[in-house]
């Protein structure tokens, strides 16, 4: 509607933090598999973890 905004999202892990310390907007990057395990999918991500 009017005045309405999205965002993507995705929900997913989210590791290497405390419950606690997390909160909205936080800024997240992806964890991955070992480069020679990928394949090109979103199963390729094991957690997102805070950008340091």
């Amino acid at each position: 509607g009017e005045g309405e905004t999205t965002s993507p999202s995705l929900l997913h892990l989210l590791g290497e933090v405390e419950p606690e310390e997390v909160y909205i907007g936080m800024e997240v990057e992806a964890h991955l598999k070992p480069k020679r395990k990928r394949e090109g999918k979103i199963t390729d991500i094991l957690y997102f973890r805070p950008v340091k």
